[in-house]
């Protein structure tokens, strides 16, 4: 879909498991990245994979996201794309 995967996380319940992804644009540029309708389509495209792939009757719950103004920094290329940069 053209975004960068920044974070995944799976909690919750067995019974109804979440998923949590944070998403990026690699070209974004302060107020410029992830919109809200991007997080949409994300979480949307993750639920059919996931109801198509998983077990009969498993029921997952997903949240797409961006990072936000305090992004974590997992990765070099994140350090180096965001190294010196003063957001608004």
């Amino acid at each position: 879909m053209g975004f960068e995967l920044i974070e995944f996380h799976l909690g919750g319940p067995p019974q109804r498991p979440l998923i949590q992804v944070r998403i990026d644009r690699p070209d974004s540029t302060p107020g410029h990245g992830v919109t809200a309708e991007d997080c949409v389509q994300v979480s949307r495209s993750l639920a059919r994979v996931l109801e198509a792939e998983a077990e009969p009757g498993a029921r997952y719950l997903v949240q797409a996201s961006s990072p936000g103004f305090e992004r974590p920094v997992r990765f070099v290329e994140h350090w180096r794309r965001y190294l010196g940069r003063e957001d608004e």
